[in-house]
């Protein structure tokens, strides 16, 4: 069962992007975000959609550099199509990475 800790709707235009936020805060253990991770494949894999209709993209933010080098190799080490769905990036750049999404 997904439990994301937000839902994000951007639009420009007529473009709208959808995301799954979870914010990772450096407390849990790297297995345990492993788990959860794997659970939005899972969704994927049973060609459930989510809000919209669609399946959101997930992206995990994390506080410093330290973890988001662990989350990205943790999301390397995903199967397909983690390559596809999952992104990580620090707080700070959390609202420049959607926005630079949102926009390609």
């Amino acid at each position: 069962q997904l439990k994301p800790d937000a839902y994000l709707l951007l639009e420009d235009g007529s473009v709208r992007d959808h995301w799954w936020l979870e914010a990772d805060l450096a407390t849990e253990s790297l297995p345990t975000l492993r788990a959860k991770l794997h659970s939005y494949l899972g969704f994927v894999e049973r060609s459930q959609l989510g809000p919209g209709e669609v399946v959101p993209r997930v992206l995990v933010v994390v506080p410093g550099e330290q973890r988001l080098a662990a989350v990205r190799s943790l999301c390397h080490r995903l199967p397909y199509p983690a390559d596809k769905l999952l992104s990580a990036v620090t707080e700070r750049h959390a609202p420049a990475y959607l926005l630079q999404v949102l926009r390609e």
